[in-house]
């Protein structure tokens, strides 16, 4: 092992023995350096790692266990949600960010048999929930497009298409399309466009959630989960940060799940479901899981020289 790779390793345990990266991680790295792979002089190697700077946090702790409760392995998936959909499953969006969620907090395994489960029923993606992990997409998107792929007694594997002609035109209009927006321009380099449409979209908070165009009589939970993970992933300012967890962290359950609607930040209501508890969860790891607390940078990528 040459220098570059005894140091990057010997880095690694540190931040390892301080909390900042996982077990997982930590053997990511050994694996990577061990490897021996052939020298090139200015070839290079980047490795993308969870940081975990905000610590224990219980309510990440319990929101993992609300969607390990939530797989079904006759299915090989999570359902939606155990009582409003207890024997529906959505490859995306709801697998497919519990896959993430699982990958990003330590959890390969069950990322890994979630991933599977998804090719074998012929989606693991939709080319619009992908920007959470960073992958561009087409934008303005176009109008989900929801089909039933298979039915077995009482289950049903259901898959969300964004692929028809009608193009959200007004994106801008509700929050949560916003925040992906926001995502979308970060994962094409455009720093200051992703931060123009963060800090529009955030100014539809009012203190309670977002009131925006789809707004009737209740506030939807996952529009917090996503202004917090938006804006901690692409370095924005959240001015209102601390404001948003605590509403966030109110709609968790006493089962770890996270509530889907609420009239105010007293009444949760609804059941708890797969995909708003992933957001919830990418949420409070990427920004912290206590107010004032320091923020998350999501990710740091080890560049490996050779």
């Amino acid at each position: 092992m040459n220098h570059t790779r005894k140091l990057l390793l010997l880095i690694a345990l540190m931040l390892g023995n301080l909390g900042r990266i996982s077990a997982t991680s930590l053997g990511q790295i050994q694996n990577h350096l061990d490897a021996g792979a052939p020298q090139g002089a200015g070839s290079q190697t980047h490795i993308y790692l969870p940081l975990m700077l905000s610590g224990a946090c219980p309510p990440i702790q319990r929101g993992l266990a609300f969607l390990d409760a939530r797989y079904n392995p006759a299915i090989g998936l999570l359902n939606e949600s155990p009582v409003v959909a207890p024997n529906r499953y959505w490859l995306t969006n709801d697998n497919a960010l519990a896959a993430y969620v699982f990958a990003r907090l330590g959890k390969p395994a069950m990322s890994g048999t979630l991933r599977a489960s998804m090719r074998r029923y012929g989606y693991d993606s939709n080319g619009f929930i992908d920007v959470v992990w960073s992958v561009p997409v087409a934008w303005p998107p176009s109008v989900e497009r929801q089909v039933m792929l298979l039915k077995s007694g009482t289950d049903e594997i259901w898959q969300e298409f964004h692929d028809t002609d009608i193009r959200f035109l007004d994106w801008r209009e509700y929050a949560n399309l916003g925040f992906l927006g926001a995502l979308n321009e970060h994962s094409q380099g455009r720093t200051a466009q992703a931060h123009e449409v963060f800090a529009a979209t955030l100014s539809q908070f009012n203190g309670i959630g977002f009131r925006d165009k789809a707004y009737r009589t209740h506030y939807e939970t996952y529009k917090l989960a996503l202004a917090l993970y938006a804006g901690a992933t692409i370095h924005a300012p959240i001015p209102s940060g601390d404001e948003l967890l605590t509403a966030l962290l109110g709609m968790q359950g006493a089962d770890g799940g996270f509530v889907t609607l609420y009239r105010d930040l007293q009444t949760p209501e609804g059941d708890a479901n797969t995909e708003t508890t992933s957001l919830a969860l990418l949420a409070l790891d990427a920004y912290g899981c206590k107010t004032n607390s320091p923020r998350n940078v999501g990710q740091v990528e080890y560049v490996v020289l050779r």
